[in-house]
């Protein structure tokens, strides 16, 4: 089992030395009273910095600061987190701050009033203070006590433990994946009298709508792919082809048709293109047979080799008529 720690800063500057325990979540570091570990100190930003913790790490983020955040004395980039270890030492301003890793002792269980039954045994037995007369009525079974760690003066069974109680539902976070509540750009190129608290949230605002935008943008050419695109984004693609899927096309069918419907477009009007896309909604690859009829040149037969296409007939006939060769019939058949 992975051994626990509780992070903690040992502070010292003009004025201040503190040992702050690093609570769970992001912490605030700025010389801003709001903040959540205040430095009292011109050289500090009123939001200079964060740290992120979490169960088994820390890490260390500068808010692009004016006077920057030294780790070790190599400079932080700014909006790029560090992870800390060991005792790493931090210079904010004026203040030093050391990052300490304290182990968290397990709690030990006391064995106070019990006693194992070797002892029990081992043990001189005392003189019974007076002999029971034997009688003829049948006594009744005492239930043994279990072995191995008995408790010395225990007359009555613990009581049972109450129920555990329900764990209570932990809302959805209302921001969307990707965003935070704080300015994640906008704000670097403001001067530093505008790094408040405010500003960083009221950014956040026009950054929830114009990231997504930006990164709809930046990624588009996944839209137009049929085998990445989002689904609900598939009737858009099919518009290239001036076509509409009908209801009964389950995805995996109108992804692959995407792919090679340029392919289908190109030989339309031929065998392959056809018993392709019959394939291709049915499942199945159909038989063409050209010219089964001698008496009439113009005619074909369609014929599928297995019955589970015999519901989807409608459909079938719609599609031959759609991309059949202009002024020809057709047979359609189901065999064995």
């Amino acid at each position: 089992m992975a051994e626990a720690f509780n992070f903690q800063l040992r502070i010292s500057g003009p004025d201040l030395t503190q040992v702050f325990v690093i609570p769970l979540g992001v912490t605030a570091i700025g010389r801003d009273a709001s903040k959540d570990l205040v430095l009292p100190s011109s050289q500090v930003s009123r939001q200079h910095a964060q740290l992120i913790r979490t169960e088994t790490e820390c890490q260390i983020v500068d808010t692009n600061s004016a006077n920057g955040t030294l780790v070790n004395g190599e400079k932080l980039v700014p909006k790029i987190p560090l992870t800390l270890s060991g005792q790493a030492l931090i210079k904010i301003g004026p203040f030093e701050i050391v990052f300490e890793q304290v182990p968290i002792e397990a709690p030990t269980i006391s064995q106070e009033g019990f006693v194992r039954l070797s002892e029990l045994l081992s043990a001189p037995a005392e003189p019974a203070e007076e002999q029971a007369e034997p009688s003829d009525q049948p006594q009744e079974e005492t239930a043994e006590p279990p072995l191995g760690m008995m408790k010395i003066g225990a007359q009555e069974p613990p009581p049972p433990p109450p129920p555990p109680e329900e764990p209570t539902p932990v809302p959805e976070s209302p921001v969307p994946p990707g965003l935070t509540i704080h300015s994640q750009r906008l704000l670097q190129y403001l001067p530093g009298i505008y790094e408040t608290d405010f500003m960083d949230r009221f950014l956040a605002l026009f950054e929830s709508i114009l990231l997504p935008i930006e990164w709809n943008v930046d990624n588009f050419d996944l839209f137009l792919d049929p085998g990445t695109s989002p689904y609900y984004f598939l009737p858009w693609l099919a518009n290239w082809y001036d076509i509409a899927f009908d209801t009964s096309w389950n995805e995996a069918q109108r992804r692959t048709f995407l792919k090679e419907a340029y392919r289908l477009y190109a030989r339309r009007g031929t065998p392959w293109a056809l018993r392709r896309l019959l394939e291709i909604y049915t499942g199945c690859e159909p038989e063409i047979i050209e010219f089964s009829n001698p008496q009439e040149p113009f005619t074909f037969t369609v014929r599928f080799p297995k019955d589970n296409a015999q519901g989807k007939r409608e459909l079938i006939e719609r599609l031959i008529d759609v991309n059949k060769p202009t002024h020809t019939v057709y047979t359609l058949e189901f065999s064995g």
